[in-house]
């Protein structure tokens, strides 16, 4: 440093700050080294403290003494009156230590913080907006939102997204949602790292009955802090996407059929019935359950009537149901009043289910090209207000 004192701070971590700062006074923090994961913007909180204000600070690189910014220091109000000052600032990828200069003294300064900015989410990424692609074709698709959808995929096509970095600040679970038409269902691909064999996972499409009939899959990957750039890589073509979308995700408290009896009169019933059918079996159930509460993320809010039970199945699966016809507190439901049904299903070595969902009360059955191993399958109902029933087992036997 050149210039400057330390004393005793009365801001909320106590310790020391930096004091009596002149123009051109300075301090060097080359111990304290910052790894930028990619060149882009970086946020920078310094806590400081000026009686009159007035103030300018550059925030320079200690290896260089190159200016990275400069900034005003406000008025706080006294020397031990505390506010933070947020900034933007561009870093190159690599190592960084920093240096603070003072271009006009009469300040005090706590401590500095650098962080990663996290990418904004949900973040959706267009399927037609690839960096690189490998054997597939963008053509004009008629679902809701327009525009383009990646087709003609067949099994090793891919597209990277080196485009887009995609910043995660904290590891844990993330939602995945794929939009997906396929004619006859049976395609498979995965989603990974690109320009790496690192693999998050791998995922089924369903058969929905057109090449622009669309419907969502959702899934749940774990992803580690750092930068990412997704690659998608067709195991088993014949299928369309149009987008994928990435949110945080986590787990829901679940509410339990009293709980939602009491607390809710418009929650619908499950599926009355429903059954199952592969080339190695045949079979049918007519169980029912209380439903459970609406929460905000739909697709995950309402749980299993029983413990679930697997089934094994060698070929192609269709599965059906029938529409519930009363409501949990006894009352006629119309299909109508209904939104529609959504289905789940995963292996018993998986951990994370598949999700399909079906916007009309009226398609009450779902086909698939093949499935071989022992799978768990449920459906659940939801009505147009977005209230869930609990998911009931599909019983192959």
């Amino acid at each position: 440093m050149a210039g400057v004192q330390t004393e005793t701070t009365t801001d909320t971590d106590g310790g020391l700050n930096v004091g009596y700062i002149d123009a051109g006074d300075w301090m060097s923090y080359t111990d304290a080294k910052f790894e930028a994961p990619v060149t882009g913007s970086y946020k920078i909180t310094f806590r400081v403290a000026s009686l009159n204000g007035g103030g300018s600070m550059d925030l320079r690189e200690a290896s260089s003494d190159a200016v990275l910014d400069t900034f005003s220091v406000p008025q706080t109000g006294g020397w031990q009156v505390w506010t933070d000052v947020v900034r933007t600032v561009n870093l190159t990828k690599g190592t960084h230590t920093f240096k603070l200069y003072a271009g006009v003294g009469g300040f005090n300064v706590n401590w500095f913080k650098v962080e990663v900015i996290p990418t904004a989410m949900p973040l959706t990424i267009q399927a037609e907006n690839y960096t690189s692609m490998l054997g597939v074709q963008t053509e004009a698709t008629t679902d809701t939102d327009g525009g383009l959808n990646v087709g003609y995929i067949d099994a090793l096509d891919s597209m990277s997204y080196t485009n887009l970095d995609v910043m995660i600040v904290a590891a844990g679970n993330y939602k995945v949602t794929y939009r997906v038409a396929s004619l006859n269902g049976g395609g498979s691909f995965t989603i990974g790292e690109a320009g790496s064999t690192t693999v998050y996972d791998t995922i089924s499409v369903p058969q929905t009955g057109g090449w622009q009939i669309w419907t969502n899959v959702e899934r749940i990957i774990n992803l580690p802090a750092g930068k990412h750039n997704f690659t998608i890589n067709a195991l088993v073509g014949g299928f369309n996407l149009n987008w994928f979308k990435l949110e945080p995700w986590t787990s829901p408290t679940l509410s339990s059929s009293s709980s939602a009896a009491s607390s809710t009169s418009t929650a619908t019933s499950s599926a009355a019935s429903s059954s199952a059918q592969s080339t190695t079996s045949t079979a049918s159930s007519t169980s029912s359950v209380a439903s459970s509460a609406a929460s905000s993320a739909p697709s995950y809010s309402s749980s299993s009537a029983a413990g679930s039970t697997s089934n094994h199945v060698a070929g192609p699966v269709a599965l059906s149901w029938i529409p519930p016809v009363a409501r949990e507190n006894g009352t006629i439901l119309d299909i109508t009043e209904l939104g529609g049904y959504e289905l789940r299903y995963r292996q018993v070595t998986d951990n994370t289910y598949t999700y399909i969902t079906i916007n009309d009360a009226w398609t009450t059955q779902q086909n698939f090209t093949w499935l071989e191993g022992d799978y768990i399958f449920e459906v659940a109902a939801f009505d147009k207000n977005g209230i869930y029933s609990n998911f009931t087992n599909l019983y192959p036997r």
